[in-house]
């Protein structure tokens, strides 16, 4: 599951949903770069409402992401993958 971050968003209430996620006993994984800001839950999220965090106004969606998916993304992973094959990078 990601939450998209709007803009105006005050960091005591990403703290309360950061805070949220973990007594869940979810993990989540930041990130807040200049043009987005994006918190990954990681864990079983299939039972979660999602108008559990569509309530905070820091919110501007949540989306809900298969797990093969999640990490594969470009937001999650910006750089490019290089494998070493007979010393040559591709």
């Amino acid at each position: 599951m990601l939450l998209v971050i709007n803009e105006n968003a005050k960091a005591s209430e990403i703290n309360l949903i950061k805070e949220k996620i973990n007594k869940m006993g979810l993990e989540l994984h930041e990130m807040n770069e200049s043009n987005y800001h994006i918190i990954n839950i990681i864990g079983d999220t299939n039972k979660i409402d999602p108008g559990a965090f569509e309530v905070y106004n820091s919110i501007d969606k949540v989306i809900f992401v298969n797990e093969p998916y999640k990490k594969a993304n470009r937001l999650f992973h910006p750089n490019n993958t290089e494998i070493k094959v007979k010393g040559e990078t591709i």
